[in-house]
Parts: structure tokens; C-alpha cells; sequence
């Protein structure tokens, strides 16, 4: 795709549009991790307070020309007030999606003749994740007796998931602002990119997508 006419606009729930323009984001994700979105914002309102981000659903979009190309959307969970121009005030915010809720309630419970799928639905639901679907490739029987011992809703997931062999993945539309979590026990659930060019001259308009720059790292 040509890179002419790219640019990024944040939604915030409870703000206009103008009020904020985009200065540069970063995104992190992998798998059985949720991902994190930084963003930096600028705005002509320098009298915005915490309470105008944290917790609002926030939507960043890439736009070429007038063409959405994708979305990332999430919860604030994070402000950080930067620089005043005189003209502009600075916003660091930090993205993450409604599973990070999950992080932040700890509990004892026994839960008992329940498969993962039952007992994924309670504790994400109970935490406001109502968009996540099963992938599920093999039989996940019922568990006869399940211990939540003061762990995080999240930790106490994770580690049934682990147990389970499943991973977890934000799945994102390829077209529209579809997102959801999306829970997996096999690699068959997970679609392939296919081939990519090498471009790393960054300044070239380009036709296609391609990979500018790439890291190896290994463990």
C-alpha cells in the first residue's frame, strides 16, 4: 500500500475527536500475554484530568487516506501528564484490554464438576469480558474439584489454561473494528500471514505490504 495519507486517531470515550491528535504509539503483543498500546497524545485542552481516561474504552485507528486499515481498541489504564507548550498539553497513555481486569481482583474459591470452558466463562464475564470465543481442537473434561487460592482471576486462568494447553490471542477483524480474546488448545486456530517482501528503505512508496525492519532474538 502507498504510505501517502497515513495517520492515527484516537477515540476516547466521553471525548470529541479534536480533542486529541496522536503524536506516536508503540504496540506490544504476543500470545498468553495481553497486549499493552502506548500512546502519546497532544491536546488544547490542558485542563483534562485523570478521570477523563483512566478506565475509558479507547479505540486507535491507522487510517490510509480516508480508508481504515485497523483497529486496536481497549481500556485506559494509565495517564501520565507530559510537557505544556503553552499551546499544546503532552498525554502518555497506556492501552490494555478488558482481560487486564482480571489482574486486579484476587480470591479463595472451590469450584467443582466444571470443564475449562465453564469455568473460563465465569471468571471472565464476572470480569466484564464479554467479547471471547473457544477454539478448542481436543476434550477438555470436567474438572471434579478446582482451587482458586488467593491468586488474581487472571494468574488463576492462566494457570488452568496452562494446564489445559491452551493460549490466548486478541483476534482482530480483518475488516471493521471487530476484536475479541480468543482462547486455543492448537496452532490450527491460528491463521498464517502468508509471504511478505523485505522493503527496508522506508522513504519509497511502496504497492504492498511489507516487513521495513526485523530483529532476531533467540533463547
Amino acid at each position: 500500500m502507498s504510505l501517502k495519507g497515513l495517520r492515527f486517531t484516537l477515540n476516547i470515550d466521553g471525548l470529541e475527536e479534536t480533542a486529541t491528535a496522536v503524536v506516536g504509539f508503540s504496540l506490544y503483543q504476543c500470545h498468553s500475554t495481553p497486549f499493552v498500546l502506548e500512546v502519546d497524545i497532544a491536546s488544547d485542552q490542558p485542563d483534562l484530568a485523570a478521570t477523563n481516561f483512566l478506565e475509558k474504552n479507547a479505540v486507535l485507528t491507522i487510517w490510509q487516506g480516508m480508508e481504515a486499515q485497523r483497529y486496536v481498541s481497549g481500556i485506559i489504564n494509565e495517564v501520565m501528564q507530559g510537557e505544556n507548550n503553552h499551546w499544546q498539553m503532552r498525554y502518555h497513555l497506556t492501552i490494555v484490554p478488558p482481560l487486564w481486569r482480571c489482574g486486579l481482583r484476587q480470591n479463595f474459591r472451590i469450584f467443582q464438576q466444571q470443564d475449562i470452558q465453564t469455568l473460563s466463562s465465569t471468571l471472565l464475564n464476572e470480569n466484564g469480558v464479554t467479547e471471547w470465543t473457544p477454539v478448542f481442537y481436543e476434550g477438555h473434561p470436567a474438572r471434579e474439584f478446582c482451587v482458586q487460592y488467593g491468586e488474581s482471576d487472571l494468574a488463576f486462568l492462566t494457570r488452568l489454561w496452562s494446564e489445559e494447553g491452551i493460549f490466548y490471542f486478541d483476534w482482530h477483524a480483518p475488516q471493521g473494528a471487530a476484536q475479541k480474546l480468543v482462547l486455543c488448545d492448537d496452532v490450527a486456530g491460528v491463521s498464517t500471514l502468508g509471504e511478505m517482501p523485505f522493503n527496508p528503505n522506508t522513504d519509497t512508496e511502496v504497492s504492498t505490504m511489507c516487513i521495513s525492519s526485523f530483529r532476531y532474538r533467540a533463547r
